[in-house]
């Protein structure tokens, strides 16, 4: 699950930056910016549902309450920042996109943090282990 994660984050990333980098060049055609958009809410969606059962993993039997409060956490968050990115909206798509891939650099210095600072593993593995008997 990390793997895919890790993955869909960075692809997230590269994307977002990359349609900031086009926006910036000039209005994208609709075909470009919807296939850009396309894939990055595609990728959002599985960094969405696979962090959260990621970061509820150790919980256990508390996991329902941990929703509870990691939905309404990332709700308030996603909202004020989602807000501040809009009043940036100046008739084009280069808030949307900067904001996607400023935001997609802040996940992947915390993801980075979290994961002791390596992407694509789990935090437990020991590089000595078989590679057969590793998390996925």
């Amino acid at each position: 699950m990390r793997r895919i994660s890790h993955a869909a984050l960075l692809i997230f990333t590269a994307l977002s930056a990359l349609g900031f980098v086009i926006a910036l060049a000039g209005k994208p055609d609709f075909a470009t910016a919807y296939s850009i958009f396309t894939i990055v809410l595609m990728m959002f969606a599985v960094i969405a549902t696979n962090f959260t059962a990621i970061s509820l993993e150790p919980m256990g039997n508390l996991a329902g309450t941990a929703t509870a409060i990691t939905g309404f956490v990332s709700t308030t968050f996603g909202a004020i920042l989602g807000g501040l990115v809009g009043q940036m909206f100046n008739g084009t798509v280069q808030p949307l996109f900067g904001g996607f891939a400023l935001f997609g650099l802040v996940t992947i210095a915390a993801t980075l943090w979290a994961e002791n600072g390596k992407l694509f593993t789990h935090p437990g593995d020991s590089p000595q282990l078989d590679p057969g008997t590793a998390h996925f």
